[in-house]
């Protein structure tokens, strides 16, 4: 008797274990890769995030924070890409397996920072261009600034980037003795202290965290 019930005990253990490791054929699904990457909590500093959709055409609404990661897939920033995808589901989890690019384009909303920006106002007061040189240079493609604060050039990263926000790392400057130090100081500590940003026309304005402009510049010619 214990035989049969010890065979017994085998036979529901193996029945469950091949219900538990049951596979579901994978499905195909077809998914857009935004150009920014995202939070998926407003508690996170730092964008780590796919941003995407699952939608025949691409609805500027749609974008959802995805954190399920796609294997196989290589994110390029900058660019929007429409993917294949195959989906498996193991123990009730989906998970992404990248198959192919449909389409791939360069989003131009992503690369219009990526230029050099001449100072016209920090902290609400018009500046005099004609005696005030300040500036800065923006590089997407590296994640990195340059500028000139009016009498010293300074450097520094671009450790936080979305769509409406982005974060500078620590700068660095020249030590040079300047005529005007203190317009030099409160642009440096206003780029430390910008969080948002905005296009307004053709003007780029850099925002607290509270979303109070700081700091307005004019495309260089």
């Amino acid at each position: 008797m214990k035989y049969v019930i010890s065979s017994m005990l085998v036979f529901v253990v193996l029945s469950c274990g091949l219900r538990k490791n049951k596979t579901i054929e994978p499905i195909e699904k077809t998914i857009w890769i935004n150009s920014f990457l995202g939070n998926c909590s407003e508690m996170e500093l730092k964008e780590v995030y796919l941003v995407t959709q699952e939608t025949d055409s691409i609805d500027k609404y749609a974008w959802e924070c995805r954190h399920h990661k796609i294997e196989g897939f290589e994110f390029e920033r900058g660019y929007i890409s429409k993917i294949k995808v195959a989906v498996h589901i193991v123990e009730g989890i989906p998970q992404y397996k990248y198959l192919e690019t449909l389409e791939k384009t360069r989003d131009p909303n992503y690369h219009r920072m990526h230029d050099i920006w001449s100072l016209v106002a920090l902290n609400g007061e018009k500046i005099n261009r004609e005696t005030v040189s300040a500036n800065l240079e923006v590089n997407l493609n590296t994640l990195t600034i340059i500028g000139n604060g009016g009498c010293n050039s300074f450097r520094g990263s671009i450790i936080s980037y979305s769509d409406d926000k982005i974060k500078f790392g620590p700068v660095m400057s020249t030590k040079m003795a300047c005529q005007d130090s203190d317009l030099e100081s409160d642009y440096l500590a206003a780029l430390d202290d910008v969080h948002k940003f905005e296009f307004d026309k053709n003007d780029l304005v850099f925002k607290n965290q509270v979303g109070i402009p700081i700091l307005r510049f004019k495309k260089v010619d």
